[in-house]
C-alpha cells in the first residue's frame, strides 16, 4: 500500500478531501491562488476549531474583488491610489475599485434629522467596543528562585 504522496495528494492521483476543502478557485479566467486565500483568511474571524469558515469569507472576498476588478475593466476605470499618510497608501486595485464604486453608485443625501434618528434607534451600531489599556502585568516567579526571577526580568522587558 503506497503511503502519502509528498505533495500532500494520493499516490494514485486521486483528490484528497483536503485539497478539495482547500482549492484554488478561478474566476472569469483568473486563478486565485490557495496561498492568496491563505493569506485572506487571517482578516476574516472564525469560531475556534472552524478555519473552514475564515476560508470561505476569504475566499468570497477573492471573489468580490476579482468580480468588481472586472466590471473597472469592462467600463475602462482606472484609479489613482490615495497616500493616506504614515507610509499607508492605497494599492492600485484598491483605488479601481474605489473608483468604481464612486462612478456607479450614488447614495442619496441624507438629512440631520434622519440621521439622528437612525443614531438613537441603533445606537450599537456606532460604537466599538471599550479598549483597555493594561497597566501591570503580572508574571509568576519562584520566591527566592534567582533563575525564575531573572528570567521572568527578561520576559517583562522583551
Amino acid at each position: 500500500m503506497a503511503g502519502p504522496h509528498p505533495t500532500g495528494s494520493p499516490a494514485d492521483g486521486r483528490t484528497s478531501a483536503r485539497q478539495a476543502l482547500f482549492s484554488d478557485i478561478v474566476v472569469n479566467g483568473r486563478r486565485i491562488a490557495k496561498s492568496e486565500i491563505a493569506a485572506e483568511a487571517q482578516h476574516h474571524n472564525a469560531p475556534s476549531g472552524k478555519p473552514g469558515m475564515a476560508w470561505n469569507e476569504a475566499a468570497r472576498a477573492l471573489v468580490v474583488r476579482e468580480l468588481l476588478l472586472d466590471e473597472a475593466d469592462r467600463h475602462g476605470i482606472r484609479g489613482n491610489p490615495r497616500d493616506f499618510g504614515n507610509g499607508r497608501s492605497e494599492t492600485e486595485p484598491e483605488a479601481r475599485i474605489r473608483a468604481l464604486l464612486e462612478q456607479r453608485i450614488s447614495a442619496p443625501d441624507a438629512a440631520e434629522s434622519d440621521l439622528r434618528a437612525e443614531y438613537e434607534a441603533n445606537p450599537d451600531r456606532f460604537q466599538s467596543p471599550t479598549l483597555y489599556e493594561a497597566s501591570h502585568i503580572l508574571i509568576a516567579v519562584g520566591k527566592g528562585d534567582s533563575e525564575s526571577e531573572e528570567t521572568g526580568r527578561q520576559k517583562a522587558r522583551s
